[in-house]
């Protein structure tokens, strides 16, 4: 089987079939056969089949995704706003593929809390500024936690900005890893467990605190409506964490008043504690507006996930994928 096409020629085509909507490299064959025209736009004579496809991928080694994180920091500093900041929001999450294959390498039945007992990939990904800079797929059952420390590791090495905030949600913490933020002069925002923060700090008496109350609006996933949800926040100071956490972090308490539905076990509050050691960032509602910023992410997983697919593996190699 003698390829035909250049590297540049398959990697142009990958990319045009996924922008087309295309989900699977099957359907390749029935749906760009005859558009020689389309093929002629985008420079090629004609469109590859799915086995050329399959294969061009499949060759792929450490070195060639390399050669793509490299030409992806190449686009974001002639055209992006994330390395031109001197103070870098880094925003890190992640996201589970569901696979319908047991036959892709590293497909484990992981953590996959929508889809249980499916075989899955992780995906790591870390932004700033709503551009991806950092990412990596991983095992199935490797715990978020584990790419924290990596993906910041790899944004420092590529940026290197006079100051960076990581914001991340609850996941990711450990004494360890708040540890090693102040070791490194970083700075971070999450969340840590109401009760697990409280059994830390007994000497704290949430009666006897001043909460300060406001409303937030919110999409309704299931309904797509606006919902007003009534936030109490308060503000304790700077607390320690964990037992074994060596530096103390600037806490508030959050108490979101939840929907009444007929659930015998529905508390009447949902509750948790936003931890910090952001400078500059004194306010209580500017603190729980900061934090609340990074649920954009959702909104790209979502978009790759469903007009681009992501989700559809290709190959039943791990590093083609």
């Amino acid at each position: 089987y003698k390829c035909t096409f250049s590297g540049v020629d398959m990697s142009i085509g990958i990319i045009t079939i996924i922008l087309l909507g295309i989900k699977r490299f099957e359907k390749i064959d029935d749906l760009l056969h005859t558009e020689t025209k389309l093929a002629q736009v985008i420079g090629l004579k004609r469109f590859f089949d799915k086995t050329y496809a399959r294969r061009f991928l499949d060759k792929f080694s450490l070195s060639h995704l390399r050669q793509l994180d490299e030409v992806n920091m190449a686009i974001l500093r002639e055209f992006g706003d994330s390395v031109k900041q001197s103070v870098v929001i880094l925003d890190i999450d992640q996201t589970t593929h569901s696979l319908e294959s047991r036959k892709r390498e590293k497909a484990t039945r992981g953590y996959n809390k929508k889809n249980k007992g499916k075989p899955c990939y992780q995906w790591d990904v870390g932004f700033i500024n709503n551009e991806i800079v950092s990412q990596s797929l991983a095992d199935g059952r490797e715990h978020c936690s584990k790419g924290f420390i990596p993906i910041i590791e790899d944004v420092l090495h590529k940026i290197s900005p006079a100051s960076l905030i990581a914001r991340v949600d609850g996941g990711y913490m450990s004494a360890d890893r708040l540890n090693w933020i102040v070791e490194n002069k970083l700075q971070i925002i999450s969340v840590v467990n109401w009760d697990d923060f409280l059994s830390n700090n007994k000497d704290i008496k949430v009666g006897e605190l001043s909460f300060e109350h406001f409303f937030v609006e919110e999409d309704d996933e299931k309904t797509e409506k606006k919902v007003h949800k009534k936030i109490s926040a308060a503000s304790v100071g700077a607390c320690r964490i964990y037992r074994k956490s060596k530096h103390k972090f600037q806490a508030v308490l959050v108490k979101v008043e939840q929907e009444q539905i007929s659930i015998k076990k529905r508390r009447k509050h949902y509750r948790y504690v936003i931890i910090h050691n952001v400078s500059g960032l004194t306010r209580t509602r500017s603190i729980f507006d900061f934090y609340h910023q990074r649920q954009t992410i959702e909104n790209f997983f979502k978009e790759s996930k469903n007009p681009f697919h992501s989700g559809k593996m290709p190959s039943q190699r791990f590093r083609s994928n």
